[in-house]
């Protein structure tokens, strides 16, 4: 499972990566919990929304709250390892992970993956406003 940091606005959307986590260990799969290097795109304030003054985040970092702690690196994977990546939801993944496209490193990585014809499957879900 592919994350872009903690945090649904600047990172991977906590519910998702944590259910997705939960499911595949529940089917009997282990779920690697991936994160490419560098820093976030932005901090948000999650409680007003609003970009915050903090300093940049490390995506691994942030990944690793999701993971207790347990995130290998993007760049030191072996593709062959992957039976499928699940990239979960969030508006960070699209600022950390892609700027207009995957980001070189990212690709570089996932590519083979593809190539190899491993599943992959990204998603995003959002809660429906109250009325």
């Amino acid at each position: 499972m592919l994350l872009a940091g903690c945090g649904t606005h600047d990172g991977s959307e906590v519910g998702e990566a944590i259910f997705t986590l939960l499911e595949l260990e529940r089917q009997g799969a282990e779920g690697i919990p991936l994160a490419a290097a560098g820093g976030q795109m932005q901090v948000v304030n999650h409680a007003t929304g609003e970009a915050a003054d903090s300093p940049i985040r490390e995506m691994a970092a942030e990944a690793a709250r999701l993971s207790r702690g347990r995130v290998e690196m993007l760049d030191s994977l072996t593709p062959s390892r992957l039976h499928g990546l699940i990239i979960p939801g969030g508006s960070g993944v699209v600022k950390n992970l892609m700027q207009g496209a995957l980001q070189p490193g990212v690709s570089r990585q996932l590519l083979p993956a593809v190539k190899d014809k491993t599943f992959c499957s990204t998603f995003c879900t959002r809660a429906s406003p109250s009325a």
